[in-house]
């Protein structure tokens, strides 16, 4: 997101002396750094994370700067479900895994496979009072995107970005996908603006 050159453009933007405030939903860091981060280093950003896997929050609460909060909720529509944690942690949802469709992507059942199944509670973004202000959301949460933004209209109706991760293959049970969610957001006002990063998969039997 934020290159020396965009960062540059904020600055003069903005002016000195303003800073962004990001909620990052699913702040698990697992591959590479949030597309947040050189704003984060630039002294640009507030952050305030959400994760509800105890081991991913320790190693956020470890390593976070001055500017960052993280905290342990679930974010989803205020309700109580079922959470499915799976032998890969990345792959753990509120959702279903779809072994049907994951059997045809290398590796997929095995990530996908259900070890162990807890209820939590979740809470709506309207309603964490931490979150005070949002400019930029950062979410991704396998598959649960869109009943975050269904249950939070307060808090999106004042947010000026989205970086949302969407599927365009169920990969869990009744998962909305890229269509569904790109017209909620369009009827909220947003613009879809362009994918980043785009991934694809190896179909089995390929390796």
């Amino acid at each position: 997101m934020a290159e020396p050159s965009t960062i540059s453009s904020l600055t003069k933007i903005l002016g000195t002396g303003v800073t962004i405030d990001v909620v990052d939903i699913g702040a698990n860091p697992i591959d590479t750094d949030p597309p947040y981060q050189r704003l984060l280093q630039a002294g640009l950003a507030r952050v305030t994370g959400f994760e509800p896997n105890p081991k991913a929050l320790a190693t956020l609460q470890a390593n976070k700067g001055d500017n960052e909060t993280y905290l342990p909720h679930a974010v989803a529509d205020g309700e109580t479900h079922e959470f499915r944690v799976c032998r890969t942690p990345g792959m753990s949802s509120l959702l279903e895994p779809n072994q049907e469709l994951l059997q045809y992507l290398n590796q997929f059942p095995d990530w996908g496979t259900v070890v162990r199944r807890e209820k939590i509670n979740t809470v709506r973004l309207d309603d964490v009072s931490e979150v005070t202000n949002l400019d930029y959301l950062q979410i991704d949460i396998q598959g649960g995107e869109l009943c975050v933004f269904e249950n939070a209209p307060e808090r999106l109706s004042e947010c000026v970005a989205i970086h949302s991760e969407v599927e365009f293959l169920p990969l869990y049970v009744d998962q909305p996908l890229f269509s569904e969610v790109e017209l909620f957001l369009r009827g909220a006002g947003f613009l879809f603006h362009k994918f980043d990063p785009l991934t694809s998969r190896v179909l089995e039997p390929l390796a």
